[in-house]
C-alpha cells in the first residue's frame, strides 16, 4: 500500500494505492453540499478540510486534516469538548461524495441538523 499527498500549484489531491484501487479525489476548492437539515459548504486547501453547515435553527463546522483510508475513503477530525468529531468522505453515484460522521459530532451542529450529506457541485470562484 501507497499513500501520497500531492499539494502542487494551487491543487490538493489525496490518494491511496490499494490492489491498483484510487482513493476519492476532491481538489482544492469549495464545494456545495446537502445536508441532513440544511445545506452546506465544504472547503479543500493544503490538505485540510472544513464544512460548514446551516440549517432554519441550527449551524455547526468541522475542520481537521484529509486522511486518506485503507478503503479509498477519506477523512478529517476535530476535537470538541474532549470527544473527537471525525467525518468520512466516500464516492458515490449520486453526488460527488458522501458526507458521513464517523463519530460523535453532535456538540459541533444543532440538534435539527447534522454533517450527514451529499458533496455535490464545486462552487463558482
Amino acid at each position: 500500500m501507497r499513500n501520497a499527498i500531492t499539494l502542487a500549484g494551487g491543487l490538493a489531491a489525496i490518494y491511496l494505492f490499494t490492489n491498483g484501487a484510487q482513493a476519492l479525489e476532491l481538489t482544492d476548492g469549495s464545494y456545495k453540499t446537502a445536508q441532513d437539515g440544511g445545506t452546506g459548504i465544504l472547503e479543500i486547501a493544503n490538505g485540510q478540510a472544513s464544512l460548514g453547515v446551516k440549517g432554519s435553527a441550527c449551524v455547526g463546522d468541522v475542520a481537521g486534516q484529509l486522511v486518506a483510508l485503507p478503503d479509498g475513503a477519506l477523512s478529517f477530525s476535530q476535537n470538541a469538548k474532549g470527544r473527537d468529531c471525525t467525518l468520512v468522505l466516500r464516492e458515490t453515484d449520486y453526488g460527488l461524495a458522501k458526507i458521513m460522521p464517523a463519530k460523535e459530532c453532535s456538540v459541533l451542529h444543532g440538534d435539527t441538523c447534522s454533517f450527514f450529506g451529499i458533496v455535490k457541485t464545486k462552487a463558482s470562484p
